[in-house]
């Protein structure tokens, strides 16, 4: 994605940065509502230094960069460490020095190796050998995005489903609890000190280069945090990660919390919901046109 982001670096003014729920924000979208043609440089469960390299290279390169689209989650704020075939890649280790970030190789195949069936360690082993890479197009959406996925995606942002009658829907939201209690969130005592050093360079680097970044906090399904926030540190957490964000508001920098009280994220039976965390590309216009302007 970086290398497609240089090769097209004449015709970039905006960027989308995130993980799989930033995918909802559509480099076509952003150009309507901003005017600005856009490149999305989403990438699924993308820790903040893969992030950092995308918004370093952007700034270095992108010399019609006027806007950064940000879309932050809670998880980020837990999760220091870029996976190893990102960690390890030259461009990464080219932007971040700090050893910090990168885990060790051993650490990441006891990662795949707990989290994934067998078949699913040999398939990435095999995937690696033959180097198969996704689809990127020349705005930087892919062809495996988990948003871009037919799921829901005709309800538009005020439609309601009960959740009653959505049993799929509740198997997700529980599905990904346990996995955010279990292991995303798990031990999460206090925003990691490693990436709000890397948030406040990158908030220092775009004041310094009069460049504009609008940061979306990204929301949950209303069930999907209830049962979160039953777990009193994580509650502690996301309190403190908002309020983290917003200190820095200033002329160049915009935190839009407004995802979070929205009809989406307070209203159990929203339609636009695909599990407890990602929501469908209708919403994330709204929530987008309402944030930029």
């Amino acid at each position: 994605k970086i290398e497609t982001m240089v090769k097209e670096k004449n015709n970039i003014e905006a960027i989308i940065i995130g993980s799989s729920t930033s995918e909802a924000f559509l480099p076509i979208d952003i150009k309507s509502i901003s005017g600005l043609n856009t490149f999305s440089a989403s990438t699924g469960g993308g820790a903040t230094p893969v992030r950092y390299t995308f918004f370093k290279k952007a700034i270095e390169e992108l010399k019609n960069l006027k806007l950064i689209i940000y879309v932050t989650d809670l998880f980020e704020f837990n999760q220091p460490n870029a996976v190893a075939n990102i960690s390890f890649s030259p461009i990464s280790s080219e932007v971040i020095s700090n050893t910090t970030f990168s885990p060790s190789l051993s650490k990441y195949l006891k990662h795949i190796f707990s989290n994934q069936s067998l078949e699913g360690v040999f398939e990435t082993i095999k995937r690696s050998k033959k180097n198969k890479k996704i689809r990127i197009n020349d705005d930087g959406t892919t062809d495996r995005s988990m948003i871009l996925s037919p799921v829901k995606s005709d309800n538009g942002f005020n439609k309601t489903f009960p959740l009653s009658m959505n049993s799929k829907l509740v198997e997700e939201i529980n599905e990904n609890y346990y996995s955010y209690k279990s292991k995303v969130l798990a031990k999460f005592e206090r925003l990691d000190p490693s990436v709000l050093d890397l948030f406040n360079e990158m908030i220092y680097e775009a004041n310094s280069n009069n460049i504009k970044i609008v940061f979306i906090l990204s929301p949950f399904h209303s069930q999907f945090r209830e049962k979160l926030f039953k777990n009193k540190s994580i509650k502690t957490r996301y309190q403190e990660w908002i309020h983290f964000l917003k200190l820095h508001t200033s002329s160049n920098i915009k935190v839009c919390d407004w995802p979070l009280h929205s009809g989406i994220s307070t209203n159990k039976d929203s339609a636009v919901w695909r599990d407890g965390i990602h929501f469908n590309r209708k919403s994330a216009f709204v929530l987008a046109k309402e944030c930029i302007k």
